[in-house]
């Protein structure tokens, strides 16, 4: 499967988890490192997210392999959420920012990971 078939299903993923929170959830026209804008109107005010999301297709279930992901300091975007997807067991990894600066590689065994995972309540 290609890696930009990959990077859909994952969008695709996170923006049906979104909507299914009531969120409104919209892809930008240019790409310049967010992949999906997010908001929430309540109370008259509006909450507007920014997120990059990064696909897995395969868990470390497969052939025993580390199941995780890089992120390249130089090309960390502050101010917005990281959402790590794992295709093959629906697991959500949401990562704020200032994290994933402090932390540039994660894997699933790591102590990090079971603290950010399915944590969709840090973006509302």
């Amino acid at each position: 499967m290609s890696t930009a078939i990959v990077g859909a299903r994952g969008e695709a993923k996170v923006i049906s988890e979104l909507t299914n929170r009531g969120w409104g959830v919209g892809k930008p026209l240019l790409d310049l490192g967010i992949d999906l804008l997010a908001y929430k109107i309540e109370n008259h005010s509006v909450r507007l997210v920014a997120i990059q999301v990064k696909t897995l297709a395969t868990s470390s279930h497969d052939n025993n392999r580390r199941y995780g992901a890089q992120f390249d300091a130089e090309h960390i975007i502050d101010g917005i959420f990281y959402i790590i997807v794992c295709l093959d067991i629906s697991e959500y990894v949401i990562i704020p920012s200032v994290e994933i600066r402090r932390k540039h590689h994660w894997h699933q065994d790591h102590a990090e990971w079971q603290r950010f995972k399915n944590r969709w309540e840090l973006i509302a």
